[in-house]
């Protein structure tokens, strides 16, 4: 990836990314046995698993958005709560 267009791609949907890093573990599955190989496809698996957290975190703060738990209009990457009535 030389120019943000392909990442930006990833960046607003990171099931895109998960699913090239399960495309290129396939592949590599499939094929040598080299240990760099072997280090390379661990590399990849952490990373898709460190995407999958982001992911589920991003469902977790839209549903606590829409029960009211935490605001809407609060920054990116800044969870803020709502004010419990008293």
């Amino acid at each position: 990836m030389n120019d943000g267009v392909d990442r930006d791609c990833f960046v607003k949907d990171p099931g895109l990314l998960v699913e090239l890093c399960r495309k290129v573990i396939d592949e590599l599955d499939s094929g040598a046995c080299d240990s760099g190989v072997v280090e390379r496809e661990a590399q990849l698996r952490e990373i898709a698993k460190t995407i999958e957290r982001l992911e589920k975190a991003q469902w977790v703060r839209y549903q606590m958005t829409q029960d009211g738990t935490l605001r809407a209009d609060s920054p990116y990457g800044i969870w803020v709560l709502m004010e419990s009535p008293r």
